[in-house]
């Protein structure tokens, strides 16, 4: 159980307590609560419950008939974890008094108090309710206190959440399937391919992950396939599994089950070892995707550099052909002014005209 402590009744939530230091103890962890001269009954519940080196005490208020009292409940279990308040008060002549908060003036709701249970008439006890290490592998968790009732702790293997993980890596490795053949497929209709169509790194990664699957589990002496155990491959290439042969399996040999799957050479760690290649910093798919990026780096820089040139010569394209027109222009003009003395000259016939 969990220490509960309540204090003496005061006029409500807004009473000034008095002025000085709080100290609040929770087993061997303690901290400190400055309360000046305005502090209220409310605003000490706040400051214990938003201490930062508070080790586990929670502050409530609670309206009863006779007032309304502070409440402090310990979130730690066990004989060890008791609840102290060391006050002391530093202005005598407030008129309040802030040792009514001392664990002298407090009230017991519950003293804390060890889980003991028997475990084949041995007495086992501990300071919490969850209990790790009484039997090896197996967590025992109390709800309820009971001492004259027995009860009889059956241990045995959980073959259900076996099948629903089971059933979990056969969903993830489908989906994955189904996400590279869309990636890799090419769709006569539409004549469009996948993005990464003829890609080598998706090829290579479809094919180590199907060997994987397809080989057989070095070392195991009872299965060492998945089609021994009822999973097989259908023939759109997915995983499927065969429920009544894998709980028959599970029922005559849980162990080599669990081995097929987790033994040094089993499918999880081939499975573990041949994704990190791939998906660690320095893996192939990250050496892909900077490669990827690096090129559009370099792609996006070469059409900076490319709109530059362009700009470049479109405005010497601009010079000359402004440099052209004014030339023409005087060309013309020069033209024109010959024509003109021409005309003027004594003889001249101009021979356009009849």
């Amino acid at each position: 159980k969990a220490a509960k402590m309540h204090s003496v009744d005061f006029s409500g939530e807004t009473s000034v307590l008095g002025e000085g230091t709080l100290n609040l103890g929770l087993g061997a962890s303690s901290f400190n609560i400055t309360v000046d001269s305005t502090m209220t009954l409310a605003g000490v519940r706040d400051a214990i419950n938003q201490a930062s080196d508070n080790p586990g005490i929670k502050a409530t208020i609670i309206k009863v008939d006779s007032g309304s009292q502070l409440v402090l409940t310990s979130d730690k279990v066990g004989a060890a974890n008791t609840i102290t308040v060391g006050a002391a008060d530093t202005n005598g002549g407030d008129g309040n008094d802030l040792t009514r908060l001392a664990t002298a003036n407090l009230v017991p709701i519950q003293m804390p108090s060890d889980a003991i249970i028997h475990v084949d008439g041995q007495k086992v006890t501990k300071d919490s309710n969850d209990l790790s290490d009484v039997i090896t592998g197996v967590t025992i968790s109390l709800k309820k206190a009971d001492p004259l009732k027995t009860e009889t702790l059956s241990i045995g293997l959980d073959k259900d959440a076996t099948k629903k993980k089971v059933e979990a890596f056969i969903k993830a490795y489908n989906s994955l399937a189904e996400t590279m053949t869309s990636l890799s497929k090419y769709d006569d209709k539409t004549k469009q391919g996948g993005p990464l169509l003829g890609d080598a790194t998706l090829r290579g990664v479809q094919n180590q992950i199907r060997q994987t699957l397809s080989n057989k589990v070095q070392g195991a002496t009872v299965f060492s396939t998945l089609a021994e155990i009822g999973i097989k491959t259908n023939k759109s290439g997915s995983l499927e599994l065969d429920s009544k042969k894998f709980e028959s399996v599970m029922t005559s040999n849980f162990d080599a089950v669990a081995k097929l799957f987790s033994s040094e050479n089993g499918l999880a760690t081939r499975f573990d070892g041949l994704l990190k290649n791939y998906l660690a910093f320095d893996g192939a798919l990250t050496a892909r995707v900077d490669g990827a990026n690096k090129q559009i780096d370099d792609i996006a820089e070469q059409r900076v550099k490319l709109n530059a040139r362009l700009a470049g010569i479109e405005v010497r394209y601009r010079k000359q052909f402004t440099a052209m027109d004014a030339l023409l222009g005087q060309l013309t003009a020069t033209g024109s002014y010959l024509t003109d003395q021409l005309k003027n000259l004594p003889g001249f016939t101009d021979k356009t005209k009849n």
